[in-house]
């Protein structure tokens, strides 16, 4: 990463958290929700209610969950559980069952409302080269100017190509991984 934040005013640290009023939004948030976006996240806690945790730093503000966090009703009780990232920590839902129609609704809205946003690369410029991002998979787009060394992009005009289709985004993920260690200058294309 090429800029580090700088960390909250220390009297701010440590607020107890009790609702979903007291997390901070994101501002430099590297996704944009739109208003669709944030209606399905909506419509899915009305109909399913929550189903993933969001996740803040040690100041409060939002790491993953802005997008819930705009929809939410802010008097919504919240239970912290703090972790260093050692641990996997599991929401389990003691009211659904795998054939109740609400946890079917859950399953689709939460792989459904990812799909409908998009990227904020200015935002995401200002903390990452194209290179970095590529490692997880995200396409740079051609209208940003990439950090990318002249020397690096030349190299795919006088190199030999190889183009392997994949049979899904797991596996192409693997794969360039692989190269990647291997030491070979590739992207992934969708």
């Amino acid at each position: 990463m090429s800029k580090e934040k700088q960390p909250r005013d220390p009297a701010e640290q440590g607020k107890e958290i009790k609702t979903a009023a007291d997390f901070i939004q994101d501002e430099h948030n590297y996704r944009k929700h739109s208003d669709t976006n944030k209606a399905r996240i909506k419509k899915s806690i009305d109909e399913a209610g929550l189903g993933r945790s969001v996740v803040i730093d040690a100041d409060g503000v939002l790491v993953a969950g802005n997008g819930v966090q705009s929809v939410i009703d802010k008097d919504t009780p919240v239970r912290v559980v703090e972790t260093d990232g050692t641990e996997l920590v599991v929401v389990k839902r003691t009211d659904l069952h795998t054939g109740d129609p609400r946890r079917k609704t859950l399953a689709l809205a939460d792989n459904a409302t990812a799909d409908d946003v998009e990227w904020d690369f200015d935002a995401i410029a200002e903390d990452w080269t194209a290179d970095e991002v590529g490692e997880w998979g995200v396409e740079w787009p051609k209208e940003i100017e990439s950090e990318e060394p002249k020397e690096a992009k030349e190299q795919y005009v006088d190199g030999w190509f190889i183009n392997i289709e994949c049979n899904d985004e797991a596996s192409c993920q693997e794969l360039y991984n692989e190269f990647l260690e291997r030491g070979l200058l590739c992207k992934i294309i969708h």
